[in-house]
């Protein structure tokens, strides 16, 4: 079977164009499975999403659903497994290319199982879970501190750090 030492090769060819359109197909796929996790789990803790569509979010269109109604669960953990769901998928996505990727020595099939594991994978490790872009990672963040809108409490942190380093500890 593969090794994963031949994904390093794929990195430098996957930026060229020729990748592009495939990639994007894989990415829009991947995003529409990630906001049907969102709103079935949103759903199976009974706050449904009110509203689904198509943004443009940094420069590129994405699906998205509105979650707003699971601020209203009182269960803590049930809005940290909605907000984390679209993760679930997309790591269940790459799990799966990544066992069929080890079990095909079809060159096209591997290259295109790459591509599905290092976006899906890749991509919802570093944006998706990134606490400081408004995306599922910042929502978890928000849920455990319980602060609906972590920026004022992160620009006081910032300035008292602030203050600290320039006038000492007072």
């Amino acid at each position: 079977g593969p090794r994963l030492g031949e994904i390093a090769p794929l990195v430098s060819n996957w930026f060229l164009p020729s990748n592009w359109l495939g990639l994007a197909v894989i990415w829009t796929l991947l995003k529409v499975l990630h906001e049907a996790g969102h709103a079935a789990s949103a759903a199976k803790a009974g706050a449904p999403p009110r509203e689904a569509g198509i943004t443009l979010l940094y420069f590129a269109p994405l699906a998205y659903v509105d979650l707003s109604a699971t601020w209203r669960l009182s269960s803590r953990t049930a809005r940290i497994i909605t907000a984390l769901a679209g993760v679930y998928v997309e790591l269940l996505v790459a799990a799966v290319a990544l066992l069929a990727w080890s079990f095909t020595t079809n060159p096209v099939a591997h290259w295109w199982l790459a591509n599905i594991v290092l976006l899906s994978g890749v991509n919802t490790l570093l944006f998706n879970l990134n606490p400081l872009a408004r995306l599922d990672g910042y929502f978890v963040v928000a849920d455990l501190c319980d602060e609906p809108n972590l920026g004022p409490r992160g620009r006081a942190d910032l300035h008292r750090r602030l203050l600290r380093v320039l006038f000492g500890p007072h």
